[in-house]
């Protein structure tokens, strides 16, 4: 998915998330996730978008397949952060490679 195509999904995103936790700092993030996608700040993008993974990872380790986390919208969440982690680590890349 290009990455401009991301702001579409990121209401999506947001909301799924809020209806699986009310841990501060997951809704921490999520309230940065937009805020750097438009201001293009690649970088804390990036690591917000790791810190979501990380809290999704934590959340569905040992969890069945029926969890709720591997139920539509949740999986498809995840995959959602997961190519827009992708996409942003190559443009942190290319700045990097740019300086």
């Amino acid at each position: 998915m290009p990455y401009s195509y991301f702001l579409i999904e990121l209401e999506g995103v947001e909301k799924t998330i809020k209806n699986l936790t009310y841990d501060p700092y997951v809704r921490g993030y999520l309230k940065h996730l937009k805020t750097f996608y438009m201001s293009k700040n690649y970088e804390m993008l990036y690591y917000v978008i790791n810190k979501l993974l990380y809290w999704y990872s934590s959340e569905t380790s040992g969890e069945d397949s029926n969890s709720v986390f591997t139920q539509f919208p949740y999986s498809k969440t995840k995959e959602i952060l997961l190519e827009l982690l992708n996409e942003t680590e190559k443009l942190v890349n290319d700045i990097n490679v740019g300086s």
